[in-house]
């Protein structure tokens, strides 16, 4: 099992794109940075979905996402 940690915007690099092309099903992911920003598109919740996810609360907090990404999980 491996932690794969992205840190950038799916908007500035393909970190996440080659992440998720390579991931293993027993692999998780963590969201920190700006690639919290991703949460809030509809292609990568998508993407994301059949993925053991963990993201950086903080992270969602600081870019002021708490009340969007929580409108999406509900």
């Amino acid at each position: 099992m491996i932690l794969h940690q992205i840190q950038t915007s799916t908007l500035c690099d393909n970190a996440l794109n080659t992440c998720l092309r390579y991931i293993h099903p027993n692999d998780s992911i963590l969201l920190s940075g700006d690639a919290v920003n991703c949460l809030l598109q509809t292609q990568w919740q998508q993407r994301l979905a059949a993925v053991n996810l963990l993201v950086l609360q903080d992270d969602i907090q600081a870019r002021g996402l708490q009340k969007r990404i929580d409108d999406i999980a509900a």
